[in-house]
């Protein structure tokens, strides 16, 4: 296995059991050698989003999708942490264009799903509900 591939599989594991800071150690301590592999700049985002660090969460989530536009899962992450500030005009706009990119990703249509409810618009969520 080479170095990234070890690095991801042992980060990812940290996360999965929940100790986020050590995870983020070791993310931030790769991406300082390969500031440019988007996987560990999700792992990054979701990190710093599990620690409530939205602004940093969002910095991580949008290097990922510069690195590669069509990272769907990045999209997404960007679009939790703005919804979490907040902003879930952005976060819809962006959950969004990850359906345009792969139509059939349910946490988008989730997510997309749960704003239309706080907006009371109850047909689109339940649209969205049913593609998730």
């Amino acid at each position: 296995m080479d170095d990234s591939r070890a690095h991801l599989t042992s980060a990812r594991l940290k996360f999965e059991e929940g100790r986020y800071q050590e995870c983020l150690r070791q993310c931030q301590c790769f991406y300082s050698k390969n500031p440019s592999n988007a996987e560990n700049l999700l792992l990054l985002a979701a990190c710093h989003f599990q620690l409530n660090h939205m602004r940093e969460s969002i910095f991580y989530g949008q290097q990922a999708i510069g690195v590669d536009p069509k990272f769907v899962e990045a999209h997404v992450a960007v679009g939790s942490a703005l919804q979490e500030l907040g902003n879930a005009d952005d976060a819809a706009e962006l959950y969004n264009k990850a359906l345009r990119i792969q139509p059939r990703f349910p946490h988008a249509y989730a997510a997309l799903g749960c704003i239309h409810f706080q907006k009371n618009r109850l047909k689109e969520a339940n649209d969205c509900f049913e593609m998730a």
